[in-house]
């Protein structure tokens, strides 16, 4: 799957360059969205994605409808199109 990034400083992090300021989020955070966004990459569908049960796969609704999300922890998720 290919794994773009909108936001500058996840592709920062997830590249391992230096970022400015204090960190927002703490490590244990970063290593499970760094696994994350390596299973996105190594797989070629989402019905790969699916098998990922962990992942909470799922089509969001309202006014993200459109979107899909995957849960890096309970707290945070990405999100993108498909």
């Amino acid at each position: 799957m290919i794994v773009k990034f909108e936001n500058d400083y996840l592709k920062n992090l997830f590249a391992g360059e230096p970022l400015k300021g204090k960190p927002k989020y703490n490590d244990p955070i970063v290593i499970k969205f760094k696994k994350v966004i390596l299973i996105l990459k190594n797989i070629e569908s989402s019905v790969e994605l699916s098998k990922f049960r962990g992942l909470n796969f799922e089509a969001l609704k309202g006014n993200k409808k459109g979107l899909y999300s995957v849960r890096v922890d309970y707290g945070y998720r990405l999100e993108g199109k498909r």
